[in-house]
């Protein structure tokens, strides 16, 4: 018989003599953890600076990109009737713009149907001059399920039906407005029915509104396009056409000197938070040679933008400096573009930090190889500290158990003597 009585006989606090030696035991444990929390915060803080330098190669490709990082903007005094938008590779400039047409897509309806079974035959589509889709018309169709069959083709068009209240039509438009330039509008959309049934309807189509290209005048030149969109006429601007014959609209390009602004300072907010992420590593393994990695790929960039740097190696915007940027805005666009622009100088830096086998990817594989292995020293403690708990309680069991056995003894020794010996000597 063993067991752990915890002192109820040797009159010892056992229990916590053994918790006290497992802590003992435990302290190379909380060693092991205190370090492995330092690797922890050394794994968040490569995420925080891996976040930070891949914010700021999206800020620097936004300012690279022409759809993104326009110092132009487009204004008309007819926004209703044409809406705007200037692109990186934009040039200041004026433009006087007539919107004669809008283009719109071509429309064929059918007769109108009072019941629902539509002849059977076949139905070729050949939309914008592309091949024709031949669409076959089974015996006892229905008016839904020939717009069902049209729609599921791929024939370049939109079925719909409409219902007057008496009657039924099948619309079909092209989904693609305008024709090919140059060529017959008729070609946007022909569609030829061929019935071979008996019984139902046939669909009758016709042309309810031929297809009509967008036409417009950029002072006195004229210019035709099979949809609304010009992304080619002026270079670096984009147009829709909204409304048509409202008159001559005075379309102006100009530095916007709002975005430019807002560029500058997001470029700066978001390098500065890399130089902070850099500079709070606790372990400082690499933050000082990357900070001086980036200034140096700003080069002499940085004057040039209005910017300076301060002592602790921050970006700092020149207010005085920005209305003269603004006077020259191609200055700016020659800063970032090209191979040796500075975009393309600070991402190939980035790059060498954030890529996949990179410093910071290699970096957080050493670290995430040393956590595993403090994770492994623990497991191999806790199972001493374990293995050490449970001798020391066999241990204490049996000194109590052999302390009880001692007593039982003594007591049915005590029995055999005459009363009165025990008080002997």
């Amino acid at each position: 018989m063993s067991g752990n009585f915890g002192g109820l006989i040797s009159g010892m606090d056992t229990n916590r003599m053994i918790s006290q030696l497992v802590e003992l035991e435990r302290a190379p444990i909380r060693r092991i953890q205190n370090r492995q929390r330092a690797v922890q915060r050394d794994l968040q803080e490569i995420s925080t600076i891996s976040t930070a330098m891949n914010d700021l190669s999206q800020v620097l490709q936004r300012l690279s990109n022409p759809a993104e990082g326009s110092i132009f903007a487009a204004s008309s005094d007819q926004e209703e009737a044409l809406a705007l938008r200037a692109t990186q590779e934009a040039s200041a400039g004026s433009f006087a713009v007539d919107v004669h047409q809008r283009a719109h897509a071509a429309l064929h309806r059918s007769q109108g149907f009072a019941g629902d079974e539509v002849r059977a035959g076949t139905l070729e589509i050949a939309a914008f001059g592309e091949d024709p889709v031949v669409i076959d018309l089974a015996e006892g169709a229905t008016l839904q399920e020939v717009r069902d069959q049209i729609n599921a083709s791929g024939a370049g068009v939109q079925a719909t039906i409409i219902d007057t209240g008496t009657e039924r039509f099948l619309s079909v438009t092209g989904t693609r407005t305008g024709h090919p330039v140059g060529g017959d509008p008729s070609e946007a959309l022909q569609i030829t029915e061929t019935s071979t049934g008996g019984s139902g309807q046939p669909l009758g189509l016709s042309t309810v509104r031929t297809a009509q290209n967008a036409q417009i005048e950029i002072d006195g030149l004229f210019l035709e396009r099979s949809d609304n969109r010009f992304d080619d006429a002026i270079e670096g601007v984009e147009f829709d056409l909204l409304q048509a014959g409202t008159g001559t609209i005075q379309v102006d390009i100009a530095a916007d000197q709002e975005a430019l602004r807002e560029q500058l300072e997001k470029l700066t907010e978001h390098y500065n938070k890399v130089v902070e992420a850099l500079q709070e590593q606790s372990g400082g393994r690499f933050g000082r040679f990357a900070t001086d990695q980036l200034r140096a790929a700003f080069g002499n960039d940085a004057s040039q933008l209005s910017l300076s740097f301060s002592r602790s190696g921050r970006l700092e915007i020149d207010e005085a400096g920005i209305d003269a940027l603004l006077q020259d805005p191609g200055a700016l666009q020659a800063v970032f573009s090209g191979e040796s622009g500075l975009t393309a100088r600070m991402e190939s830096t980035l790059q060498g930090y954030t890529k996949s086998g990179g410093i910071l990817a290699g970096t957080r594989q050493t670290l995430e190889s040393r956590s595993r292995q403090y994770d492994q020293q623990i497991e191999r403690q806790e199972r001493s500290v374990d293995n050490l708990r449970q001798r020391l309680q066999n241990q204490f069991g049996q000194l109590e158990q052999a302390m009880v056995e001692m007593q039982d003894a003594q007591m049915r020794l005590a029995s055999f003597l005459p009363m009165g010996m025990g008080m002997l000597g």
